[in-house]
Parts: C-alpha cells; structure tokens; sequence
C-alpha cells in the first residue's frame, strides 16, 4: 500500500500561520533536523516548480520538526 503525500493548503491573499510538518524515521521516531536546510518546491509533479523557498523553513528536535512561514507578501 503506498502512502499518500501529505497535502498543505493555502489561499493567495490570506495570512495563515506558520505549518508544522513532523517528518518520523522507520522506527516512528521523530528525526532531529535541527541546523538541516530545507528548499520547498510548489507545482505539478513531472513539471518545473511554480514556487521554490528556501528561506523561512526552520528544522527542529521535536514535533513538529519542520516549521514552514509565510511572508505576507
């Protein structure tokens, strides 16, 4: 059985918080990403990226380990 790809959801315009993702090892354990860079791409897969980010994704020790913000702009 495959698992489905986590989906996060934003409208353009609005100010939403931060989103928290906990990325977990093989035994379920959360995975220690402090001091890890992230680059996060938005788009259709197979297709070059709509939006790359690389600034504003913090890793972290405990959950959640991945903490995504938005600028407003």
């Amino acid at each position: 059985m495959t698992t489905p790809t986590p989906r996060i959801e934003y409208t353009i315009g609005h100010e939403d918080p931060p989103q928290g993702l906990t990325w977990l090892d093989d035994a379920g354990d959360v995975i220690d990403l402090t001091g890890h860079t992230f680059t996060l791409r938005i788009g259709t897969p197979g297709r070059p990226a709509d939006h790359t980010k690389t600034s504003g994704i913090t890793g972290a020790a405990a959950a959640p380990n991945v903490v995504i913000e938005w600028s407003t702009d």
